[in-house]
């Protein structure tokens, strides 16, 4: 995210004052690209499922900051929060944060026998997609 802001000392105002939507798409795929390399360099591809009941959030309150904290976007939020909670928890109880690999990426990589064809898919449809 530094290159968006001209250099890491600058990321902070850049954060706050660049246009809200072009920062969490940025950080959206800078998610997505750790998701992917961490897949990659551990065997393990759930790495973006471990992001996806807490990012959301994170982008609520980020858009309810810029908002000046106006009592539509704080009561979004809110509820917002509450929907990460809630599948968080869910995520956590089924032990998803233990670093137990999804059950469904490994059925697909018996039946994506080239692993180029398995990266291909890691990128664009379990890293980048969901």
């Amino acid at each position: 995210m530094s290159i968006f802001a001209g250099g890491f000392l600058h990321l902070p105002v850049w954060i706050l004052n660049a246009n809200p939507l072009m920062v969490v798409i940025v950080w959206a795929a800078c998610f997505s690209a750790c998701s992917f390399f961490f897949g990659i360099f551990t065997g393990d591809y759930s790495w973006v499922d471990r992001l996806w009941s807490t990012l959301p959030v994170v982008f609520a309150w980020y858009y309810a900051l810029r908002g000046g904290f106006s009592p539509a976007l704080l009561i979004a939020a809110s509820l917002i929060s509450v929907w990460g909670v809630r599948l968080t928890w869910n995520f956590a109880k089924k032990g998803g944060y233990t670093g137990t690999e999804d059950y469904r990426w490994s059925i697909l990589r018996g039946r994506i026998k080239s692993p180029l064809l398995w990266q291909v898919f890691n990128l664009l449809f379990i890293s980048f997609s969901r």
